[in-house]
């Protein structure tokens, strides 16, 4: 076991000494699609990421972590308005990221959203994105966000967003 653990370390300090890293920071508006557009009105939030090149500039691997809040609007049952609480969740996921060349990406996080607001237990994330730089750090995306809930009073979260990055 300490032989295991030992290499693990090894393997990922050599990692670190070889990969070219990458850090990006972002900001995303969006709005809900599906039954969260029921309930909310807009989406806001910023990712961060922090990834390894793992093949000459084309394939990315590593982290990300964000925070996104769906602005609730106020819903009507039996003709009495009642107030919703905004929904959000802090997502930590896996990333992955394919450059087709210099400036266009494709790109997946998966992983889990936890809730952030009262009786919200979160669930599955995922967020397929694609990418356009305009320049060596600047980068706009269009992303599809999902949250697998398993409440049976709410459907899963889901919206499309926009979003402004910079890559250092």
């Amino acid at each position: 076991m300490k032989k295991i653990v030992l290499v693990t370390i090894i393997f990922f300090n050599l990692l670190s000494l070889t990969a070219q890293k990458e850090i990006s920071i972002g900001l995303n508006f969006g709005v809900p699609v599906g039954k969260t557009d029921e309930y909310a009105s807009f989406v806001a939030g910023f990712d961060a990421e922090y990834v390894y090149d793992f093949s000459d500039q084309t394939f990315y691997a590593g982290i990300a972590a964000g925070f996104i809040s769906a602005f609730t609007k106020d819903i009507t049952i039996l003709n009495q308005s009642i107030e919703v609480e905004d929904v959000q969740y802090a997502p930590i996921a896996a990333a992955a990221r394919y450059f087709f060349n210099d400036t266009f990406y494709g790109g997946v996080d998966l992983g889990y959203a936890l809730g952030i607001n009262d009786g919200n237990e979160g669930g599955l994330y995922y967020k397929p994105k694609m990418g356009f730089g305009f320049t060596d750090h600047f980068y706009v995306n269009i992303s599809f966000t999902g949250v697998v809930l398993e409440d049976e009073v709410l459907d899963d979260y889901k919206t499309t967003q926009l979003g402004i990055e910079y890559r250092f």
